[in-house]
């Protein structure tokens, strides 16, 4: 029996602050309906509401309406997502001295839909990596997650977007995927799944991208004829506004210090607020709160290369979790930047950190088809734009009353004008972490 080559495609799309569009539905891909056959429509989020009744296309996301206990995510599981996040950033970050942009939940979703339908070693491998311990623990806890995570407002959008794409060719059929694995893909991991000839698969799967990134990120097709057989993509889209606006008047051109010591003219934004605040013999990190989640900026302290700290699960960990925290007024010097990366080896990381029969093993996802397949290539791209839009201080105080920590005396400053780390995360699930080597 023929092996069939499956690719795990991981896409993110980073916009603070900016004036994107309305948030949209996994299912709704902007793509040719007489040239991709939908096997499969992603289930809908249980709180989109629909504003005149079902049969209505426009929807509207109510989070105020919602018993979020039921969507409590088990310790276990929100320990295992900082273990995943702090391991992979890691092995990324080894292999990169540049500006680079990664999302750990993108790379976790797409995952768990190659896992859900895994087997044998190939499972075993999966599920340590995703630190669960069944498929159906995964399935549940992915469930939970994605409405947690989901967002849409006029000020906030967080959306994760799976599909999966079955490419053919003209007179053949495309491979047979298990019922099972169909209505668990679709259902729990939100996934819609589609079929689609290879000579459009590419041209098709960038209008998906574009279409669920709001046009943020538009790909480009090299109008080839795919020799993938199955491909499993995640896309992130994060639209979120400064809880205080970084003044627009106070913005000036400065110079921003490479690791070479090189200088680079950029603009940076100031101001000055009070903000959770971390420091170790390493590091100093605080964190800037938006609408509905928050950025954390990382500066080592003389003496110690960035790199040196993103390359360590151990310093990873320190910086994901909230542990020593304190609250301080911080004066802020944060330098905007707009860039776009891509991590074309993805799949050596899952292979360095455990999972190897997946690659190698023609019989390891028994649990999505009958077909022999096997994982070719992880790919992750992204892009990140941050400025000066916010909305007014006016929620802010709302979200200091929900702070624990009691303000100390001290002042900190945060003067973000060489090699710095930043992330952003909701609810301590961290959705994007990267590294500004320049501006």
């Amino acid at each position: 029996m023929k092996k069939r080559i499956l690719v795990l495609l991981c896409i993110g799309a980073m916009l603070i602050g900016g004036c994107g569009g309305i948030g949209l539905n996994p299912s709704e891909a902007n793509i040719q309906k007489n040239e991709v056959v939908t096997v499969a429509e992603a289930k809908k989020p249980d709180y989109i509401m629909h504003e005149k009744g079902m049969d209505s296309e426009e929807i509207y996301w109510d989070g105020n309406s919602v018993d979020w206990s039921q969507y409590q995510l088990d310790q276990a599981f929100q320990n295992a997502l900082v273990q995943f996040a702090a391991k992979t950033t890691a092995k990324v970050m080894e292999r990169n001295n540049e500006n680079l942009c990664y999302s750990p939940i993108s790379l976790y979703y797409a995952l768990s839909l190659a896992a859900i339908g895994s087997s044998g070693q190939t499972e075993q491998e999966l599920l340590t990596l995703l630190g669960v311990e069944n498929r159906e623990v995964l399935k549940d806890q992915c469930d939970k997650l994605y409405h947690i995570l989901y967002t849409d407002t006029n000020e906030s959008v967080i959306q994760l977007a799976n599909s999966i794409w079955k490419a053919y060719d003209e007179g053949e059929e495309a491979i047979a995927l298990k019922e099972t694995y169909i209505k668990d893909a679709s259902e729990q991991l939100f996934s819609s799944i589609y079929e689609v000839k290879r000579i459009e698969a590419e041209d098709r799967i960038a209008q998906w991208i574009s279409k669920q990134t709001n046009g943020f990120l538009n790909p480009t097709s090299s109008k080839k004829p795919v020799e993938w057989d199955l491909a499993l993509i995640n896309a992130v889209y994060y639209r979120d506004q400064w809880v205080n606006r970084f003044p627009e008047q106070l913005t000036e051109e400065g110079e921003f210090t490479k690791a070479d010591q090189s200088k680079v003219k950029c603009s940076f934004m100031n101001t000055e607020n009070q903000a959770n605040v971390k420091e170790t013999d390493q590091f100093l990190q605080a964190s800037l709160q938006l609408k509905d989640s928050e950025m954390f900026f990382v500066l080592p302290k003389p003496g110690i290369d960035v790199h040196q700290l993103i390359k360590s699960e151990e310093t990873l960990n320190q910086i994901l979790t909230e542990d020593g925290e304190t609250r301080c007024q911080v004066i802020w010097r944060v330098p905007k930047f707009n860039y776009e990366t891509s991590i074309e080896n993805l799949d050596q990381v899952v292979k360095e950190l455990g999972v190897v029969s997946a690659f190698e093993r023609s019989d390891g996802f028994e649990n999505m088809t009958d077909t022999e397949m096997y994982i070719d290539k992880i790919i992750q791209k992204s892009k990140i734009m941050i400025d000066e839009k916010g909305v007014e201080a006016a929620a802010y105080t709302e979200i200091m009353m929900d702070e624990e920590a009691a303000l100390t005396e001290q002042t900190v400053s945060m003067n973000l004008d060489h090699p710095f780390i930043y992330g952003i995360k909701k609810n301590g699930n961290c959705l994007f972490i990267g590294i500004c080597e320049q501006p």
